[in-house]
């Protein structure tokens, strides 16, 4: 469990989707921070391809609002089958 402003999450918070199907991971995508979309997919073990209720994944909505780095990455962790990071 990680602690945020005095809160216990657990993964679940963090793969949980709004009404229209968004997660963090989306907020955070269309928001363009790097940092938090590597701790989101890293440490929290957020699915990067989960599709809003459009069908519109993180990496998509980081495009669709011109964040190219972000969208990068998300791009490389979706072609990295085989990548293993710290905690998953």
């Amino acid at each position: 469990m990680r602690t945020v402003v005095g809160r216990e999450l657990s993964d679940e918070n963090f793969n949980s989707a709004n009404v229209e199907g968004f997660t963090p991971l989306h907020y955070a995508a269309g928001e363009g921070n790097l940092q938090v979309i590597k701790y989101l997919v890293e440490a929290c073990q957020c699915d990067p391809e989960f599709p809003d209720n459009l069908g519109l994944t993180p990496e998509f909505c980081a495009a669709l609002q011109g964040r190219k780095q972000v969208a990068e990455y998300l791009l490389q962790v979706r072609a990295c089958d085989d990548c293993t990071f710290p905690n998953k």
